[in-house]
């Protein structure tokens, strides 16, 4: 199984609706827990990243998946704000009285996802841990 595929299985185990379980989805992710194609889930940590320098460069340099700059709406309404909505995703967590228009925003991964990430090892997966909790 890919990253990607990885990625959005990880997605459907969180409980999100199938909008939120797609390619763009997926890919937030593993920009969002600094994670390459062959690393490990376990290897996850939480770094801020702003959309267009963050989440979109990471994902074209490491998935050499190019996304169009006017795409970053789509990041913004269609992905992000539901992994914030469910709690997988912390916003402005470097700065949390930044105003809503602020050209600062910035998305990491929360302590309470990345925790089950650091338990991952081959033989348990993300998702089994995941469904366990």
């Amino acid at each position: 199984m890919s990253k990607i595929e990885e990625a959005q299985t990880i997605l459907k185990e969180l409980g999100l609706p199938d909008a939120q379980q797609n390619e763009i989805s997926g890919y937030t992710l593993l920009a969002l827990c600094n994670l390459k194609e062959k690393d490990k889930w376990s290897k996850a940590f939480k770094q801020s990243h702003g959309i267009s320098k963050g989440i979109m460069a990471f994902i074209a340099e490491n998935f050499r998946k190019e996304y169009a700059p006017n795409t970053r709406e789509t990041f913004r309404r269609q992905v992000l704000h539901q992994l914030v909505q469910a709690g997988i995703v912390d916003y402005n967590p470097d700065i949390p009285n930044l105003p809503v228009n602020s050209p600062r925003a910035h998305y990491a991964i929360s302590e309470k996802v990345q925790f089950y990430f650091i338990q991952a090892t081959p033989r348990r997966k993300i998702y089994t841990l995941i469904k366990r909790n």
